[in-house]
């Protein structure tokens, strides 16, 4: 049995090691990249991306939270039916 080859990861070798964060440390470093315009015009276009996803789905959404409820009121769980 051959072994899987990886062809593009990693390509430039393997992440150097990275140093331990706490929580709020790792959320300050990557709300300062925000400051960048190149990283912050991607990612307001994913949000509203996202957001507009939501807004047409939003119908399909909530008939989908009341199933779930309904079914957790009568008892049953959440596992499958």
């Amino acid at each position: 049995m051959e072994s899987p080859v990886i062809l593009l990861w990693p390509l430039l070798g393997g992440f150097p090691p990275a140093p331990y964060l706490d929580t709020l440390s790792y959320l300050q470093i990557l709300l300062s990249g925000l400051e960048k315009p190149e990283i912050l015009i991607p990612e307001l276009l994913g949000l509203g991306y996202i957001l507009v996803l939501v807004y047409l789905k939003r119908g399909l959404i909530w008939a989908e939270i009341k199933r779930l409820l309904r079914r957790q009121g009568k008892g049953t769980g959440t596992g499958s039916a």
